[in-house]
């Protein structure tokens, strides 16, 4: 299987559970995102897009990290 065949539906999927985050703002001005659906997925930020962007990226690696207990 291509690598291109593996990423559209994995960058789907991506796209599809971002849709879900939240974020809100701390008394300290910084800005906190989480998506409920998926445990221990959440980033802390000065910035909302930096914040949104690095979500995106523990998204990522915690995804990786299910495939690798899956494969056991």
């Amino acid at each position: 299987m291509s690598p291109q065949a593996i990423a559209s539906p994995l960058t789907n999927y991506i796209n599809s559970v971002m849709s879900e985050f939240t974020i809100k703002t701390l008394e300290d001005n910084t800005y906190f995102a989480e998506i409920p659906s998926c445990p221990g997925v959440w980033a802390n930020e000065k910035d909302q897009q930096k914040c949104v962007e690095t979500l995106r990226e523990v998204l990522e690696e915690w995804l990786v990290l299910e495939l690798r207990e899956c494969k056991g």
